[in-house]
């Protein structure tokens, strides 16, 4: 159409062919110029594109497949960061606050990851005494995946400058926390108030001091006043 136009074009400038022949061919161009942009438009409808960059974890049609309008054919998923909801027990509710470091680790792998507190639920759950919050990690390796668990810890108290002993080195004796200290070779019974603890260190707030040396094998069979043999580790790490 468009070299047909031109054509008429020239032959109009030269008095060849009538106003109104010329005009009936602008016309056909015209058509044919928006047929040609229709059509753009309905193949451009063939074409899918996600309205943001991620990974596609679901598809729910098959190539070749017929599809109308609304159905559903992939699911995107948007990894550019990881959503963590963690229940925490109502009491903490003060403790906590936007913004905060969270540490979690991957059950799976048992990666370490590093997020912040983004979201606090003003609602106690009545039926678990929890609230919920959520959790936003950016960084994390590409073994980790959605929807895995993971063990969350949040640091909502800080005691400084406190002692800390070995964990094990704190017995239970009739209803008591006893840790055993040494003292001119001896096992020296003390009575201790214990404060926070985790799988490996205690905290004592009472009973011993600074420095003061707590017996960590062999304590839960002794008594106040018994001799003890010290053994001192060697650099090659043998005990003598």
């Amino acid at each position: 159409q468009q070299s047909r136009f031109q054509r008429a074009k020239e032959m109009y400038s030269r008095e060849l062919v009538s106003g109104e022949a010329f005009d009936d061919t602008r016309t056909d161009l015209l058509s044919a110029e928006a047929s040609r942009e229709l059509a753009a438009l309905e193949l451009s409808h063939t074409e899918i594109r996600a309205p943001f960059d991620g990974r596609v974890p679901t598809r729910a049609i098959d190539p070749g497949e017929m599809v109308s309008s609304g159905t559903v054919l992939f699911t995107v998923a948007d990894l550019s960061r990881l959503l963590a909801r963690v229940h925490v027990p109502a009491r903490e509710f003060r403790r906590i606050q936007t913004d905060q470091t969270v540490e979690l680790i991957v059950d799976s792998s048992q990666d370490t990851l590093r997020g912040k507190i983004t979201l606090i639920s003003p609602i106690v759950d009545p039926a678990s005494g929890t609230i919920k919050i959520t959790v936003e990690v950016r960084d994390y390796p590409p073994t980790t995946r959605p929807g895995d668990f993971a063990q969350v810890r949040i640091v909502t108290e800080q005691h400084a400058n406190t002692v800390l002993v070995p964990r094990n080195a704190v017995v239970s004796e009739k209803g008591e926390q006893v840790v055993y200290v040494v003292a001119d070779s001896t096992a020296q019974r003390r009575l201790v108030a214990v404060g926070f603890q985790d799988k490996k260190r205690a905290e004592i707030t009472s009973g011993v001091e600074s420095g003061e040396r707590v017996v960590v094998q062999g304590q839960r069979s002794l008594q106040d006043g018994q001799p003890i043999k010290i053994m001192e580790r060697s650099d090659s790490g043998t005990e003598s």
